[in-house]
């Protein structure tokens, strides 16, 4: 993981926030 794409950093940010939202 040296160089996380935009894809998965949206992705776990999307996730990520869901759960902080809850």
């Amino acid at each position: 993981m040296c160089m996380p794409t935009p894809v998965v950093s949206l992705e776990s940010a999307q996730v990520f926030w869901d759960i902080v939202s809850e």
